[in-house]
């Protein structure tokens, strides 16, 4: 089902290319090309992928970027960790960086250490 997600979302933006945007910013995690890599985690993504095998673990243990700044977040307002069903869909988040469609949908800033990533073109 993800995996028809993904693709339907390519189909709609045009993906075309196929290219790991966040290589520059985190090449230990992120590799310049995709490529087959066993994942222990986000293995939708193990044909193409993006992902090196320790992003996977890092995203399974939820200590990858993405997962460790919101988790920072979250716990640091109200002091609690979100609820198992809210950690499954940041895991999925996280997951998505493991595309080999980065670029469709990732846009790494010049300025400062931000990432933005584009859920949709519009919330209307």
């Amino acid at each position: 089902m993800r995996k028809v997600l993904v693709l339907l979302i390519c189909f709609i933006l045009g993906c075309t290319t196929q290219r790991c945007t966040l290589s520059s910013s985190y090449s230990s995690l992120f590799s310049q090309a995709p490529s087959a890599v066993n994942l222990v985690t986000c293995n939708r993504y193990s044909n193409l992928t993006c992902c090196t095998s320790a992003a996977s673990m890092l995203i399974s243990q939820r200590l990858d970027p993405l997962t460790v700044q919101v988790l920072n977040r979250v716990v640091g307002t109200n002091g609690s960790l979100p609820s198992a069903g809210c950690r499954s869909a940041l895991q999925d988040l996280a997951c998505s960086l493991c595309s080999p469609y980065q670029d469709q949908f990732l846009n790494p800033l010049s300025s400062g250490n931000y990432t933005i990533i584009f859920l949709c073109n519009s919330f209307i």
